[in-house]
């Protein structure tokens, strides 16, 4: 009998697990498989994301072509990086999803040049096209390794596309990028092209002049959000902010931005109270 159906969704996983161990009920169906692999996923189930695994490799299945590229993702979120990747390794067939989700995993892991070591193997696959995703992981590894050169490459593919073009997401990663590696006036120059900017636009372009001791220039382009009809700041803006205050001296523009956070009701925010 199938191992999992429409009348055994709410029996626990953990259950299940165990009568596949004891061989108290016939092997899984490859739709069973993902099934339960994306149950552990979506509930964040660590241990029985392992027990999974074991009993798959148990039973030879762990290689097949149909669940590796469920299975990459599932060994990833139970923290199992280094056995993703060997899975990953062994794939005939690499979908993006898969791809991305072991260069997301370097770059959390504190790995960057590992993500990009497989960002520019993934470049070699024909079959497969790096999404906005993947580009995120790429320049936020980046950014960790202050490689601008790297950064200036993954951005240079970008140009014309619709990726750029229409992923705040990724335009604002690239703003971030730019500043962390110094470049001003690139992650200037991203956000002036931008076809929308978002609150956390400005913050990226507000904590790079900071991070570059240029607070005077941060207050400036603070001035410059306020004038955006449909952008208001948030506690980041407002510590960031803050911060070029105290940095330049600027005892007006720190009594402004008080007055400011009282109006927007973000002097509750127990993080803006302590700067």
């Amino acid at each position: 009998n199938e191992i999992l159906n429409n009348d055994s969704k709410d029996e626990l996983l953990g259950e299940i697990l165990s009568s596949l161990e004891r061989g108290l009920c016939a092997e899984p169906s490859l739709d069973s498989f993902i099934h339960m692999m994306h149950r552990c996923r979506k509930e964040k189930d660590i241990v029985n994301a392992n027990r999974l695994y074991r009993y798959m490799q148990s039973k030879g299945v762990e290689t097949h072509g149909s669940l590796c590229n469920y299975l990459v993702p599932m060994l990833v979120e139970a923290g199992q990086i280094d056995e993703a990747h060997r899975v990953f390794n062994n794939m005939e067939s690499k979908n993006e999803f898969s791809w991305t989700c072991l260069i997301s995993a370097y770059v959390r892991g504190g790995k960057p040049t590992q993500a990009l070591n497989l960002y520019h193997d993934m470049l070699q696959d024909d079959s497969v096209l790096p999404n906005g995703y993947t580009i995120v992981a790429a320049l936020k590894a980046c950014s960790n390794l202050k490689d601008l050169k790297c950064g200036a490459s993954i951005h240079a593919r970008l140009i014309g596309t619709s990726c750029l073009e229409k992923d705040l997401f990724v335009g604002n990663t690239l703003i971030d990028m730019y500043a962390k590696c110094g470049s001003l006036s690139r992650a200037c120059e991203v956000f002036d092209n931008l076809l929308v900017r978002d609150v956390v636009s400005w913050n990226a372009l507000i904590t790079g002049y900071i991070e570059q001791g240029q607070a005077s220039h941060a207050l400036k382009c603070f001035e410059r959000m306020q004038m955006e009809e449909e952008v208001y700041p948030n506690s980041v803006t407002i510590i960031c902010c803050s911060k070029a205050c105290g940095n330049s001296g600027n005892i007006l523009k720190g009594r402004e931005l008080h007055m400011i956070t009282v109006k927007k009701g973000l002097d509750t925010d127990l993080t803006v109270n302590r700067t």
